[in-house]
């Protein structure tokens, strides 16, 4: 039997890795750190580690009718999608995931672009 990309990424401790990194380097950013700056920053990081376990292929952890996702969702551009799927695979690089699975969590990401931004998938050049 295939192991999910959950697995394959350590279950709920190694997502919860991935969303620590990432968020270090999205409060570092001039434009990506104002939209989540002020926010719930440690509800908007459980939720994104619910979206992302269930995204990979592991447990619905989230309670019924609890909110999911991450708030970057509001005021969403795709040049700052654009710009939240750069952090994010440099911080795949970082935490020395493996190339074919940093592949994989792209392509996840990237099937949700038409559902954050509302719109079809368009990556910015």
């Amino acid at each position: 039997m295939e192991l999910s990309l959950y697995d394959k990424l350590g279950g709920s401790a190694g997502v919860h890795a991935i969303v620590e990194a990432l968020y270090s380097r999205l409060l570092k950013d001039p434009e990506i750190a104002p939209l989540i700056q002020g926010e719930d920053l440690e509800g908007q990081k459980r939720r994104q580690r619910l979206s992302l376990c269930q995204l990979f292929g592991g447990p619905p952890l989230a309670e019924p009718g609890a909110p999911n996702g991450a708030s970057l969702e509001k005021s969403l551009s795709g040049a700052i999608y654009d710009k939240f799927l750069t952090h994010l695979g440099e911080t795949l690089v970082g935490l020395n995931i493996q190339i074919h699975l940093a592949a994989e969590i792209e392509t996840h990401m990237e099937s949700l672009r038409p559902s954050v931004l509302g719109r079809p998938s368009q990556r910015a050049a």
